[in-house]
């Protein structure tokens, strides 16, 4: 991924998309949000756009990526030290044993968690998100056409930002898509 394309998710991330082109296939994940659904995308926003900065900024020749961009709460769980007391870091928390129940994985640390926003190593890029009456949002991914690609890190971003559940990614054409943005406005 270069810095081109960065930048443009970067755009997609904070202002949603803003070209009408889009790629043939994106990956969509339905996602029940344990709060409003605009307040779940903002917690989303809020991890997912300074990650993707650092990956703009950073080389990730290095031991350890800055995380002083990164919201509080988030770094708390992402280090296993969630401050419970915190609405934020208790919710973040339950989103993480939802994530390790679900996947039966362990939590990420957070600097395991940023070196996936390498441009070299990332196979996925946000593309948008939809929200249906029913107040499930679907998350759309762009993965290059790619019906799998790693994106445990994505499903860990999903729970802790605030995710009930997370069900499996499909693979659906971009017309979808784009039919559920254009029913939305």
């Amino acid at each position: 991924m270069n810095q081109l394309a960065l930048t443009e998710e970067r755009k997609r991330i904070f202002h949603g998309v803003v070209a009408i082109q889009s790629p043939p296939e994106l990956v969509a994940m339905e996602v029940t949000p344990e709060l409003a659904p605009q307040e779940y995308l903002n917690r989303i926003r809020s991890v997912l756009g300074p990650a993707v900065a650092l990956a703009q900024r950073n080389n990730f020749d290095v031991e350890i990526l800055p995380t002083n961009s990164i919201p509080v709460w988030f770094s708390e769980v992402s280090n296993g030290a969630p401050n419970v007391s915190n609405l934020l870091s208790n919710s973040a928390h339950s989103g993480a044993q939802r994530y390790i129940s679900r996947l039966h994985q362990n939590p990420w640390d957070l600097q395991e968690w940023l070196f996936c926003f390498d441009p070299e190593r990332r196979g996925w890029s946000w593309w948008d998100a939809t929200v249906a009456n029913s107040g499930t949002v679907t998350l759309w991914l762009d993965t290059l056409g790619e019906p799998t690609v790693p994106w445990d890190d994505f499903i860990w971003l999903a729970y802790v930002t605030g995710a009930l559940s997370v069900n499996e990614a499909t693979l659906k054409s971009s017309d979808e898509w784009y039919a559920l943005k254009k029913s939305q406005e």
